[in-house]
């Protein structure tokens, strides 16, 4: 008997176009529970013509406000920077203010970072890619490299003010022979081993990653930003269909958990349902730990102490 010819399944593009045409026609439909809600931010009704903002399919690609925290937080990394390297010059009471620089800068890099997501026009410029594949590149090398220095230099100290109070006793408070022993070997060390060194290398990825975005400080402009581009749909190869927009409303806003929800509730679920979790698990392993990590039976408290405590806690 003849078959019917076997039907090909659909291809990539016929499912984008497919999914074009019904988004498309819920965008001339007013909003209704069967085609998505309007979003709250901005207020409602959205428009594809408010330079303030930004929807493209019930997301939020650009938000005019958005530009003071990015750009206020370029500043403060800016600066941060700056003050961390200038910091070196301070004598050694004041080493403490080139470490919290340094986590101002790093911070102020996150949140700059974070405020840039939704405040999308064009994109980038390939040479500003690059800049920053070098700003947070070397960030994360120099931050990465500070702490095994840190931690190499800690270990050196103890071993150091161990054998010290071995010799001779402890005369004073242990805080203050370790420092005196980190001020000992810094002083022992030769040109070629603080230049050939972690500590050198941290200053020249810092360094480097601060450059860069010095540089787009001082070429940015302050002038009042806005939200001037829509986006829309590519159309495949040798087509001259013209271009359609992406809607504003996301046709499967009810299909999505935080619509039941709704956004503060789905806020206060990311945030306050992990900290009330977290604090319960906590709080059975630090009383397991506190059952396991006991002193022996018959100890005075001059005695060395022994314990009996997972390994976990060692």
């Amino acid at each position: 008997p003849p078959t019917s010819p076997p039907t090909a399944s659909p291809s990539r593009c016929d499912i984008s176009h497919s999914r074009r045409a019904r988004q498309q026609a819920n965008r001339q439909a007013p909003p209704s529970p069967e085609n998505g809600p309007m979003l709250p931010l901005p207020s409602t009704p959205l428009t594809a013509t408010d330079l303030s903002y930004t929807i493209v399919n019930g997301k939020i690609a650009c938000w005019a406000p958005a530009y003071r925290v990015h750009i206020g937080f370029a500043y403060c990394a800016f600066i941060s920077g700056l003050l961390a390297m200038l910091s070196r010059f301070l004598p050694a009471a004041y080493k403490w203010a080139h470490r919290w620089l340094g986590v101002a800068y790093i911070i102020s890099m996150l949140w700059a970072i974070a405020s840039s997501l939704v405040i999308r026009n064009e994109g980038l410029p390939h040479a500003t890619a690059i800049s920053f594949i070098w700003v947070l590149g070397f960030l994360t090398i120099g931050w990465v490299i500070v702490r095994v220095h840190m931690y190499y230099a800690e270990r050196q100290a103890l071993e150091a003010a161990d054998r010290r109070i071995r010799s001779i006793g402890l005369t004073r408070s242990l805080v203050s022979v370790i420092a005196e022993e980190k001020l000992k070997i810094a002083a022992r060390k030769t040109f070629s081993q603080r230049y050939f060194s972690l500590k050198t290398l941290h200053g020249m990825c810092f360094f480097t990653s601060w450059i860069n975005i010095a540089g787009r400080v001082f070429v940015t402009t302050l002038e009042e930003f806005t939200c001037y581009a829509n986006v829309h749909y590519k159309q495949p190869a040798g087509s001259h269909a013209p271009l359609v927009a992406i809607p504003i409303d996301d046709p499967t806003y009810f299909e999505k958990p935080w619509a039941k929800t709704g956004l503060v509730g789905w806020g206060v679920a990311l945030s306050i349902g992990p900290l009330l979790g977290s604090a319960f698990v906590a709080a059975i392993f630090q009383f397991v730990a506190t059952k396991l990590f006991k002193p022996t039976e018959g100890e005075d408290e001059g005695e060395t102490l022994k314990v009996k405590a997972p390994k976990s806690d060692i």
